[in-house]
């Protein structure tokens, strides 16, 4: 705003010139003066737009400068007054403000002239508040982009806090997941494995001198690597996710990848017992939604993915559809035909519907 009002208030001065110019009344002096009065407001006007902080006193200043021209009979030079009163009296009063100080004016002008001064002041106030008006918007979406910069960083930052945290609980689960295996090997398997190995050499020692007291230690040295045996296996078992649930997380993961990478919204809907899912129908089950969601991202525009695994006493009924815009007829590549493959695999039926979006219904029977 402080560019364009330098720029009128140049105009301004350029206009003063030529009317007295212009004027044949007014003799040469009088135009020199004129001149050289256009000359310090323009001078003025630029000082102003330099000056920074100290703008209002030079406007205030060109305001005093102006009256005392006005009254020594250089009333032209009030056309130069209301574009400043506007950028000095900038605030939330400033019409009010703008009003009482052009009111002020009048009482030192020319009667004659004060219905062009008021079209004139109010022509350069509807001017000068779309300048104000046009400023403020520009600085407010600076504001908001800059606001919105922010966020983007503090939220940049936190999904590298959260990667960062993630990390961090997967190491930290390793490593208790590896504490705890050779603590429990430590406690149960190590002492049986100990144990054994003297017995074993007791039983060595005594198998000439006494066969009946080494075949005890041998027997023995046996029970105890056989119940070594089965703390490992029950160890192992404890550690070994059951089969549903490395099914179902594989296939959350999936879902939350593809919407994290495509930006389309995937949902998952369980019911029933998934116990019930054998780990090689999990496999089919991902690998099928593999190549549905890569179709639907090809091909579909969808929006929204919804994942339904419904398990009922009999069989399992898993439907993949989206909310794109389908297709009048299915053709079957490799994509659809290998989905049809897999599901036969497993001895299930699959079956595709382009209605409302695309949908994929696969039944596998338990």
């Amino acid at each position: 705003m402080e560019r364009e009002r330098t720029l009128v208030g140049v105009i301004i001065s350029a206009f003063i010139v030529f009317i007295a110019i212009s004027d044949k009344t007014l003799v040469n002096e009088y135009i020199i003066r004129y001149i050289l009065v256009c000359v310090i407001l323009i001078v003025i006007q630029l000082a102003s737009y330099f000056s920074g902080k100290y703008r209002r006193i030079i406007d205030l200043f060109q305001i005093v400068f102006s009256i005392i021209l006005i009254t020594k009979g250089m009333e032209i030079v009030v056309i130069a007054v209301p574009s400043v009163i506007y950028s000095l009296l900038i605030n939330k009063y400033r019409k009010i403000s703008y009003v009482s100080s052009i009111a002020g004016f009048l009482l030192i002008i020319n009667p004659e002239n004060i219905a062009l001064f008021l079209l004139y002041s109010s022509i350069i106030y509807l001017y000068m508040d779309s300048l104000y008006k046009r400023e403020v918007s520009e600085k407010d979406l600076k504001n908001n982009y800059k606001i919105e910069r922010e966020e983007n960083h503090k939220l940049i930052e936190k999904l590298a806090y959260m990667d960062n945290y993630r990390n961090h609980t997967n190491i930290m689960a390793q490593i208790n997941e590896r504490n705890y295996i050779a603590q429990s090997l430590h406690d149960k398997l190590g002492h049986s494995v100990t144990s054994s190995i003297m017995q074993l050499q007791v039983s060595k020692a005594m198998i000439d001198k006494d066969k009946n007291l080494s075949m005890e230690y041998l027997n023995s040295a046996i029970e105890n690597l056989s119940e070594g045996m089965d703390d490992i296996r029950l160890i192992l078992r404890s550690l070994k996710p059951q089969e549903e649930i490395i099914g179902i997380e594989s296939i959350k993961t999936l879902l939350s990848e593809f919407q994290n990478n495509s930006r389309i919204c995937a949902e998952l809907k369980v019911t029933g017992d998934i116990a019930t899912i054998d780990s090689s129908y999990w496999i089919v089950i991902e690998d099928n939604l593999k190549e549905a969601l890569t179709n639907a991202y090809k091909y579909s525009n969808a929006t929204k993915i919804e994942m339904y695994i419904e398990v009922y006493n009999k069989f399992i009924r898993i439907e993949i559809r989206d909310n794109g815009k389908g297709s009048e007829k299915i053709a079957k590549g490799l994509g659809l035909r290998g989905m049809e493959e897999r599901a036969r695999s497993i001895e299930g039926t699959i079956s595709f519907l382009s209605n409302n979006g695309f949908s994929i219904s696969m039944i596998i029977g338990l």
